[in-house]
């Protein structure tokens, strides 16, 4: 055991990234590549919202394995909607029970998911991902709009 070691809790009260430090994590800026354990329309699902978070500008590094997770989740429900949707409807099957209660527990851990990586609109004017950069003026362009400002107050009293 090293002994010098800190706890994560330690590393943030010092400034490290992570809630108690206020970093803000950065995000990436190119998609890293799928992990080799997700294969399939999972790889599919991992890539397109991979892709789209770090087009958005919100995917950072930390974020990869609830994204993994929510690929091969968002999977696993599309293959119990499709093999509900094969059944006949049968209210006392078991088999059908048992399949909508796993669906219902896989639709609310996605959304769960969603609200954390931010694929929905709540979440993303939660994250301050709602509103457009906005851009910055310089020294010039404030005694420009001064400028302004000053000619038609004298043209109004004019």
């Amino acid at each position: 055991m090293v002994q010098n070691a800190k706890t994560a809790h330690e590393k943030w009260a010092e400034g490290g990234r992570g809630p108690a430090g206020g970093g803000a994590v950065e995000g990436l800026a190119k998609m890293p590549p799928s992990p080799a354990r997700i294969q399939g329309r999972a790889r599919d699902i991992y890539k397109e919202t991979g892709r789209m978070l770090v087009a958005a500008g919100i995917l950072a590094r930390a974020d990869l394995g609830l994204l993994e997770r929510y690929a091969t989740l968002k999977t696993y429900a599309e293959s119990i909607s499709a093999r509900l949707a094969e059944m006949p409807i049968d209210f006392g099957c078991e088999e059908q029970t048992a399949m909508r209660s796993y669906m219902l527990k896989a639709s609310s851990e996605l959304r769960q998911i969603e609200q954390a990586l931010g694929l929905n609109p709540i979440a993303r004017a939660r994250m301050g991902k709602h509103q457009p950069p906005q851009q910055e003026d310089t020294l010039a362009d404030l005694g420009a709009k001064r400028a302004q400002l000053v000619a038609a107050a004298r043209s109004k009293k004019a």
